[in-house]
């Protein structure tokens, strides 16, 4: 069968897979994925399942110009095809300037945290969607034009497991009400509609966080911290994905960003905690303020 995903122009071909749309669907908000109906150009992804009905799916990303690729369980295939996705979304427009980063709606703007992976980004990112923000993205977002908008890819976070933190957390029932216990390293945190932001919404970033993961120590809460903005600078620049973008664009684009909005470090050891402390902070408008008021924002 030949499907269509609203912002994409070109199919996917699934093959022997025939739950692949009830499977992905709660995972997406505003992708509107739906059989291709009429004719259709040559498949841009092709995802086919064991004819024998065994374990293993394989993933073709002619858009990518990638290898065949095998995975021998269902999860797997699907981080890989959106993962792709992402890829080819990000590269396709030269004004996207896209951040390895998550991003979090709260109080009408976005809070980003460029950081690279296994820093932590996605756990906290599905924390502030179960404590009531709007998430744009756990990993890629892409910032749109001269102002560099938040654009929301509406794809659920994607965590590794085991969590860390305490197995009786929220987030860790949450989980486990979700997924299917199918013994994999991943899981997508399915969420309310209204908690992940539809693809292409867009909302400007009101400030920008750094995270500092470490611990604590017993009964020490998190806290966030006024941060210089020479290392907000060197964090976004070294989180950078873009391609297309010149780099004297893109270096003017980052450096007015910078510039004109807070930016903290969070300092924290678990990440529920640390959600309900920036949903705290950011849902004040006061403290998503231009950054000459900074100094006063403690």
């Amino acid at each position: 069968m030949l499907i269509r995903f609203e912002p994409i122009d070109f199919p996917v071909q699934i093959v022997g897979w025939n739950s692949f749309l009830l499977d992905i669907g709660p995972l997406l908000q505003g992708w509107r994925p739906r059989l291709w109906e009429g004719p259709a150009p040559e498949a841009g992804i092709i995802i086919a399942r064991d004819c024998d009905g065994g374990p293993h799916s394989y993933l073709l990303s002619a858009i990518l110009e990638g290898p065949v690729e095998k995975y021998n369980q269902p999860i797997k295939t699907i981080c890989a095809f959106l993962a792709d996705l992402m890829t080819w979304l990000c590269d396709r427009d030269p004004d996207w300037l896209s951040l390895h980063a998550g991003a979090v709606e709260i109080g009408g703007k976005t809070v980003l945290f460029p950081a690279k992976g296994r820093s932590g980004k996605s756990t906290l990112t599905a924390e502030l969607g179960l404590a009531g923000g709007r998430i744009f993205s756990d990993d890629v977002v892409p910032l749109a034009g001269e102002a560099l908008e938040a654009v929301a890819l509406g794809i659920a976070p994607r965590l590794r497991l085991p969590l860390p933190g305490p197995a009786d957390s929220p987030l860790a029932r949450h989980i486990a009400s979700h997924s299917p216990p199918d013994g994999t390293r991943y899981a997508y945190v399915t969420l309310d509609a209204d908690r992940l932001a539809p693809f292409g919404t867009r909302a400007p970033v009101g400030a920008i966080v750094i995270l500092d993961r470490q611990a604590a120590g017993p009964g020490r809460p998190p806290r966030l911290e006024a941060a210089s903005r020479v290392e907000a600078l060197k964090q976004v620049i070294g989180q950078n994905m873009g391609i297309r973008m010149g780099s004297s664009t893109l270096m003017r684009r980052l450096h007015a960003l910078v510039a004109r909005i807070p930016v903290y470090t969070l300092i924290y050891e678990e990440a529920a905690p640390a959600a309900r402390l920036l949903m705290a902070r950011f849902g004040d408008p006061a403290l998503t303020r231009p950054p000459e008021s900074l100094e006063q924002v403690r």
